[in-house]
Protein backbone atom coordinates (compact mmCIF):
# COMPACT_ATOMS: atom_id res chain seq x y z
CA UNK A 1 0.00 0.00 0.00
CA UNK A 2 0.86 3.45 -0.44
CA UNK A 3 1.67 5.19 3.35
CA UNK A 4 3.20 8.38 2.90
CA UNK A 5 2.92 11.75 0.93
CA UNK A 6 5.53 13.61 -0.22
CA UNK A 7 6.23 17.50 -1.20
CA UNK A 8 9.39 17.74 -3.94
CA UNK A 9 10.68 21.19 -4.85
CA UNK A 10 12.24 20.68 -8.49
CA UNK A 11 13.92 24.08 -7.81
CA UNK A 12 15.67 23.68 -4.33
CA UNK A 13 15.53 19.33 -4.04
CA UNK A 14 13.95 19.68 -1.10
CA UNK A 15 11.91 16.89 -0.14
CA UNK A 16 9.52 17.66 2.87
CA UNK A 17 7.11 14.79 4.15
CA UNK A 18 3.45 15.79 4.44
CA UNK A 19 1.58 12.63 5.41
CA UNK A 20 2.42 9.24 7.24
CA UNK A 21 -0.78 7.09 7.47
CA UNK A 22 -0.20 5.02 10.50
CA UNK A 23 -3.45 2.98 9.74
CA UNK A 24 -2.89 -0.16 7.51
CA UNK A 25 -6.51 -0.25 6.29
CA UNK A 26 -5.61 3.40 4.59
CA UNK A 27 -4.01 4.33 1.22
CA UNK A 28 -2.47 7.80 -0.08
CA UNK A 29 -3.51 8.51 -3.66
CA UNK A 30 -2.13 12.17 -5.58
CA UNK A 31 -4.17 14.06 -8.33
CA UNK A 32 -4.89 17.17 -10.19
CA UNK A 33 -6.35 19.65 -12.04
CA UNK A 34 -5.64 22.76 -13.95
CA UNK A 35 -5.11 24.68 -10.59
CA UNK A 36 -4.84 22.14 -7.88
CA UNK A 37 -3.42 19.16 -6.46
CA UNK A 38 -5.23 16.94 -4.47
CA UNK A 39 -4.14 14.12 -1.99
CA UNK A 40 -6.41 11.54 -0.85
CA UNK A 41 -6.50 9.26 2.32
CA UNK A 42 -8.60 6.55 1.58
CA UNK A 43 -9.86 3.53 3.14
CA UNK A 44 -12.89 1.76 1.46
CA UNK A 45 -15.35 3.31 3.23
CA UNK A 46 -13.62 6.88 4.13
CA UNK A 47 -11.64 9.19 2.84
CA UNK A 48 -9.72 12.55 3.90
CA UNK A 49 -8.91 15.35 1.46
CA UNK A 50 -5.86 17.54 1.17
CA UNK A 51 -5.23 19.95 -1.65
CA UNK A 52 -2.47 22.35 -3.30
CA UNK A 53 -3.84 25.66 -4.87
CA UNK A 54 -1.34 26.33 -7.13
CA UNK A 55 -2.81 29.56 -7.75
CA UNK A 56 -2.32 31.14 -3.75
CA UNK A 57 0.34 28.88 -2.24
CA UNK A 58 1.66 25.77 -3.89
CA UNK A 59 4.08 24.23 -1.48
CA UNK A 60 1.15 23.51 0.99
CA UNK A 61 -1.50 21.11 1.44
CA UNK A 62 -4.31 22.19 2.92
CA UNK A 63 -7.15 20.21 4.66
CA UNK A 64 -10.61 20.27 2.69
CA UNK A 65 -12.11 17.27 4.86
CA UNK A 66 -10.96 15.32 7.64
CA UNK A 67 -12.03 11.62 7.80
CA UNK A 68 -15.14 10.39 9.20
CA UNK A 69 -16.59 6.94 9.74
CA UNK A 70 -18.39 6.19 6.54
CA UNK A 71 -17.82 9.67 5.37
CA UNK A 72 -16.57 9.26 1.50
CA UNK A 73 -15.99 12.86 -0.55
CA UNK A 74 -14.87 12.80 -4.42
CA UNK A 75 -13.80 16.67 -5.27
CA UNK A 76 -13.03 17.72 -8.83
CA UNK A 77 -12.32 21.19 -10.74
CA UNK A 78 -14.26 22.47 -13.60
CA UNK A 79 -13.33 26.59 -14.48
CA UNK A 80 -12.18 26.95 -11.29
CA UNK A 81 -14.55 25.93 -8.86
CA UNK A 82 -14.63 22.67 -6.98
CA UNK A 83 -17.80 20.27 -6.94
CA UNK A 84 -17.72 17.44 -4.77
CA UNK A 85 -19.80 13.91 -4.31
CA UNK A 86 -20.29 13.06 -0.57
CA UNK A 87 -22.12 10.68 1.25
CA UNK A 88 -22.19 13.34 4.32
CA UNK A 89 -25.82 13.33 5.82
CA UNK A 90 -26.79 11.78 2.30
CA UNK A 91 -27.09 8.01 2.18
CA UNK A 92 -26.94 7.96 -1.59
CA UNK A 93 -24.83 10.82 -2.29
CA UNK A 94 -25.20 14.52 -2.95
CA UNK A 95 -23.50 16.82 -5.08
CA UNK A 96 -21.84 19.91 -3.96
CA UNK A 97 -20.31 23.21 -5.26
CA UNK A 98 -18.30 25.47 -3.34
CA UNK A 99 -18.94 29.31 -3.75
CA UNK A 100 -17.11 32.07 -3.09
CA UNK A 101 -16.75 32.13 0.44
CA UNK A 102 -15.49 28.82 0.52
CA UNK A 103 -18.63 26.78 1.51
CA UNK A 104 -20.44 24.02 -0.03
CA UNK A 105 -24.14 24.95 -1.41
CA UNK A 106 -26.09 21.47 -2.60
CA UNK A 107 -26.63 21.41 -6.34
CA UNK A 108 -28.12 17.98 -7.02
CA UNK A 109 -30.11 16.79 -3.55
CA UNK A 110 -30.31 13.49 -2.19
CA UNK A 111 -32.35 10.60 -2.81
CA UNK A 112 -33.34 7.32 -1.21
CA UNK A 113 -34.20 5.89 -4.03
CA UNK A 114 -31.50 7.31 -6.40
CA UNK A 115 -27.60 6.59 -5.91
CA UNK A 116 -25.50 8.93 -7.57
CA UNK A 117 -22.56 7.31 -8.76
CA UNK A 118 -20.29 9.61 -10.59
CA UNK A 119 -20.88 13.14 -11.96
CA UNK A 120 -18.95 15.19 -14.92
CA UNK A 121 -19.24 19.08 -15.21
CA UNK A 122 -19.33 20.60 -18.72
CA UNK A 123 -19.52 24.41 -19.83
CA UNK A 124 -23.19 24.02 -19.59
CA UNK A 125 -24.08 20.94 -18.21
CA UNK A 126 -24.50 18.42 -15.27
CA UNK A 127 -24.11 14.89 -16.12
CA UNK A 128 -24.37 12.14 -13.53
CA UNK A 129 -23.94 8.19 -13.26
CA UNK A 130 -26.81 7.15 -11.38
CA UNK A 131 -28.75 3.63 -10.31
CA UNK A 132 -32.47 3.48 -9.40
CA UNK A 133 -33.95 -0.14 -8.85
CA UNK A 134 -30.76 -1.88 -9.63
CA UNK A 135 -30.29 -0.19 -13.52
CA UNK A 136 -27.65 2.66 -14.28
CA UNK A 137 -28.66 5.58 -16.23
CA UNK A 138 -26.52 8.32 -17.32
CA UNK A 139 -28.98 11.52 -16.90
CA UNK A 140 -27.49 15.51 -17.75
CA UNK A 141 -29.38 18.90 -16.95
CA UNK A 142 -28.44 21.88 -18.50
CA UNK A 143 -27.53 24.50 -16.10
CA UNK A 144 -30.06 27.07 -14.40
CA UNK A 145 -32.70 24.66 -15.62
CA UNK A 146 -34.20 21.66 -13.48
CA UNK A 147 -35.31 19.44 -16.26
CA UNK A 148 -33.37 16.13 -16.32
CA UNK A 149 -32.85 13.63 -19.81
CA UNK A 150 -31.32 10.27 -19.92
CA UNK A 151 -28.75 9.05 -22.93
CA UNK A 152 -30.36 6.16 -24.48
CA UNK A 153 -28.55 2.68 -24.97
CA UNK A 154 -30.29 -0.18 -26.52
CA UNK A 155 -29.41 -2.28 -23.32
CA UNK A 156 -31.07 -0.96 -19.94
CA UNK A 157 -28.03 -3.57 -18.13
CA UNK A 158 -24.61 -1.56 -18.74
CA UNK A 159 -21.82 -0.31 -17.21
CA UNK A 160 -20.30 3.11 -18.11
CA UNK A 161 -17.29 5.29 -17.37
CA UNK A 162 -17.91 8.99 -18.13
CA UNK A 163 -15.67 12.17 -18.38
CA UNK A 164 -15.43 15.84 -20.08
CA UNK A 165 -14.36 16.69 -23.30
CA UNK A 166 -13.97 20.19 -24.85
CA UNK A 167 -16.88 22.30 -24.50
CA UNK A 168 -20.09 20.22 -23.88
CA UNK A 169 -18.86 17.05 -25.35
CA UNK A 170 -18.56 13.97 -22.60
CA UNK A 171 -16.67 10.86 -23.66
CA UNK A 172 -18.69 7.41 -22.76
CA UNK A 173 -16.50 4.00 -22.04
CA UNK A 174 -19.55 1.47 -22.29
CA UNK A 175 -20.00 -2.41 -21.95
CA UNK A 176 -22.77 -4.79 -21.06
CA UNK A 177 -22.63 -8.64 -21.58
CA UNK A 178 -23.74 -8.41 -25.13
CA UNK A 179 -21.11 -5.39 -25.99
CA UNK A 180 -17.38 -5.46 -26.05
CA UNK A 181 -15.83 -1.84 -24.52
CA UNK A 182 -17.34 0.67 -26.77
CA UNK A 183 -15.99 4.80 -26.68
CA UNK A 184 -19.11 6.99 -27.60
CA UNK A 185 -18.89 10.60 -27.90
CA UNK A 186 -22.23 12.67 -26.84
CA UNK A 187 -23.29 15.97 -27.39
CA UNK A 188 -24.59 17.43 -25.16
CA UNK A 189 -26.27 20.64 -27.26
CA UNK A 190 -27.38 18.61 -30.10
CA UNK A 191 -28.34 15.29 -27.95
CA UNK A 192 -25.94 12.91 -30.58
CA UNK A 193 -24.80 9.98 -29.80
CA UNK A 194 -21.82 8.74 -31.56
CA UNK A 195 -19.89 5.55 -31.73
CA UNK A 196 -15.86 5.81 -31.61
CA UNK A 197 -14.84 2.40 -31.82
CA UNK A 198 -15.46 -1.25 -30.08
CA UNK A 199 -12.77 -3.41 -29.04
CA UNK A 200 -12.58 -6.48 -31.19
CA UNK A 201 -13.39 -10.12 -29.63
CA UNK A 202 -14.00 -13.76 -31.00
CA UNK A 203 -14.79 -14.08 -34.42
CA UNK A 204 -17.93 -16.25 -33.48
CA UNK A 205 -19.04 -13.11 -31.42
CA UNK A 206 -23.02 -12.02 -32.39
CA UNK A 207 -24.44 -9.77 -30.12
CA UNK A 208 -27.66 -10.60 -31.80
CA UNK A 209 -27.21 -14.10 -29.97
CA UNK A 210 -26.99 -12.71 -26.31
CA UNK A 211 -29.85 -12.85 -24.00
CA UNK A 212 -29.97 -10.49 -20.96
CA UNK A 213 -32.46 -10.49 -18.34
CA UNK A 214 -33.17 -9.08 -14.84
CA UNK A 215 -34.89 -10.81 -12.51
CA UNK A 216 -36.07 -11.12 -8.56
CA UNK A 217 -35.77 -13.54 -5.77
CA UNK A 218 -37.12 -12.86 -2.61
CA UNK A 219 -34.82 -13.62 0.42
CA UNK A 220 -36.39 -15.16 3.50
CA UNK A 221 -36.53 -11.44 5.33
CA UNK A 222 -38.43 -10.37 2.59
CA UNK A 223 -36.14 -8.49 0.83
CA UNK A 224 -35.75 -8.53 -3.23
CA UNK A 225 -32.57 -9.59 -4.49
CA UNK A 226 -31.88 -8.62 -8.04
CA UNK A 227 -30.35 -11.30 -10.46
CA UNK A 228 -28.73 -10.73 -13.99
CA UNK A 229 -29.21 -13.59 -16.35
CA UNK A 230 -27.06 -13.56 -19.37
CA UNK A 231 -27.39 -16.54 -22.28
CA UNK A 232 -26.39 -17.42 -25.79
CA UNK A 233 -29.60 -17.96 -27.61
CA UNK A 234 -27.65 -20.36 -30.42
CA UNK A 235 -24.23 -21.61 -28.67
CA UNK A 236 -21.85 -23.63 -30.41
CA UNK A 237 -21.93 -26.17 -27.93
CA UNK A 238 -25.81 -27.24 -25.99
CA UNK A 239 -24.64 -27.81 -21.48
CA UNK A 240 -27.52 -27.50 -19.72
CA UNK A 241 -25.26 -25.42 -16.75
CA UNK A 242 -26.06 -22.77 -15.05
CA UNK A 243 -22.92 -20.93 -13.00
CA UNK A 244 -24.04 -18.39 -10.45
CA UNK A 245 -21.49 -15.37 -9.71
CA UNK A 246 -21.56 -13.28 -7.32
CA UNK A 247 -18.93 -11.07 -5.22
CA UNK A 248 -20.87 -8.45 -2.55
CA UNK A 249 -17.88 -7.27 -1.79
CA UNK A 250 -16.69 -3.76 -0.78
CA UNK A 251 -20.03 -2.03 -2.66
CA UNK A 252 -18.58 -3.44 -6.18
CA UNK A 253 -21.36 -3.90 -8.99
CA UNK A 254 -20.80 -7.23 -11.01
CA UNK A 255 -21.95 -8.65 -13.93
CA UNK A 256 -22.84 -5.59 -16.02
CA UNK A 257 -19.77 -5.77 -17.92
CA UNK A 258 -18.60 -7.44 -20.96
CA UNK A 259 -16.53 -10.57 -20.19
CA UNK A 260 -14.39 -13.23 -22.87
CA UNK A 261 -14.61 -15.26 -20.11
CA UNK A 262 -18.45 -15.24 -19.38
CA UNK A 263 -18.73 -15.11 -23.48
CA UNK A 264 -16.65 -18.42 -23.93
CA UNK A 265 -18.77 -19.90 -21.57
CA UNK A 266 -22.08 -18.93 -23.18
CA UNK A 267 -20.45 -20.25 -26.18
CA UNK A 268 -20.01 -23.44 -24.80
CA UNK A 269 -23.73 -23.54 -24.09
CA UNK A 270 -23.48 -22.29 -20.42
CA UNK A 271 -25.80 -19.83 -18.40
CA UNK A 272 -24.50 -17.08 -16.63
CA UNK A 273 -25.96 -15.91 -13.75
CA UNK A 274 -24.98 -12.74 -11.28
CA UNK A 275 -26.46 -12.38 -7.98
CA UNK A 276 -26.21 -8.98 -6.72
CA UNK A 277 -26.58 -9.68 -3.07
CA UNK A 278 -26.52 -7.24 -0.09
CA UNK A 279 -23.18 -6.09 -0.21
CA UNK A 280 -23.02 -4.55 -3.67
CA UNK A 281 -24.11 -1.16 -4.36
CA UNK A 282 -26.48 -1.63 -7.27
CA UNK A 283 -29.77 -1.14 -4.80
CA UNK A 284 -27.91 2.44 -3.09
CA UNK A 285 -25.74 2.98 -0.46
CA UNK A 286 -27.79 1.48 2.15
CA UNK A 287 -27.74 -2.40 0.48
CA UNK A 288 -24.16 -1.70 0.78
CA UNK A 289 -24.44 -1.33 4.35
CA UNK A 290 -26.73 -4.03 4.92
CA UNK A 291 -24.47 -6.55 3.40
CA UNK A 292 -20.63 -6.30 5.21
CA UNK A 293 -19.05 -6.49 8.48
CA UNK A 294 -21.45 -7.74 11.25
CA UNK A 295 -24.52 -8.19 8.16
CA UNK A 296 -22.32 -10.50 6.26
CA UNK A 297 -25.11 -13.13 6.61
CA UNK A 298 -27.69 -11.60 4.68
CA UNK A 299 -25.19 -11.43 1.32
CA UNK A 300 -25.11 -15.38 2.03
CA UNK A 301 -28.82 -15.28 2.96
CA UNK A 302 -29.36 -13.63 -0.15
CA UNK A 303 -26.99 -15.71 -2.70
CA UNK A 304 -29.33 -18.59 -1.08
CA UNK A 305 -32.34 -17.20 -2.17
CA UNK A 306 -31.11 -16.78 -5.61
CA UNK A 307 -30.15 -20.49 -5.93
CA UNK A 308 -33.22 -21.55 -4.99
CA UNK A 309 -35.06 -18.62 -7.67
CA UNK A 310 -33.53 -20.29 -10.33
CA UNK A 311 -34.14 -24.04 -9.47
CA UNK A 312 -37.54 -23.10 -8.23
CA UNK A 313 -38.18 -21.55 -11.52
CA UNK A 314 -36.67 -24.16 -13.33
CA UNK A 315 -33.81 -22.68 -15.46
CA UNK A 316 -31.67 -24.74 -14.01
CA UNK A 317 -31.52 -28.12 -11.48
CA UNK A 318 -29.53 -28.39 -8.12
CA UNK A 319 -26.99 -30.85 -10.13
CA UNK A 320 -26.72 -28.10 -13.16
CA UNK A 321 -26.02 -25.03 -10.82
CA UNK A 322 -22.48 -24.14 -10.52
CA UNK A 323 -20.55 -21.90 -7.87
CA UNK A 324 -16.93 -20.97 -9.01
CA UNK A 325 -14.01 -21.54 -6.31
CA UNK A 326 -12.65 -17.74 -6.87
CA UNK A 327 -16.58 -16.04 -6.36
CA UNK A 328 -16.44 -17.97 -2.84
CA UNK A 329 -13.57 -17.37 -1.69
CA UNK A 330 -14.19 -13.33 -2.11
CA UNK A 331 -17.71 -13.28 -0.91
CA UNK A 332 -16.99 -15.07 1.70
Amino acid sequence: RSDQLFHYNMISKANRLVHFEKNLTYDVSVSNSKNYIFARVESKDESEIYLIDMRKDPTNFNLVHERKVGVNYTIKEFNEQLYQLTNSDAINNKLLVQNKTGQWDEIVKRSKKTLLDDFVITENFIVLKTYKRSYPAIKYQRKGTKKWETIEFDQDIFDATISGMEGDQLKIYFSNPATPFTTFHFDLNRKALKKIKTVQVKETFNKAKIRISRRWAKAKDGQKIPITIVSNRNPQKWHDGLILKVYGTYGAITGEQFSNTDFALMDEGFTIAYAHVRGERILGNQWYADGKLLNKKNSIDDFLACANYLIERRITTPDQLFMGQKDFQQFT
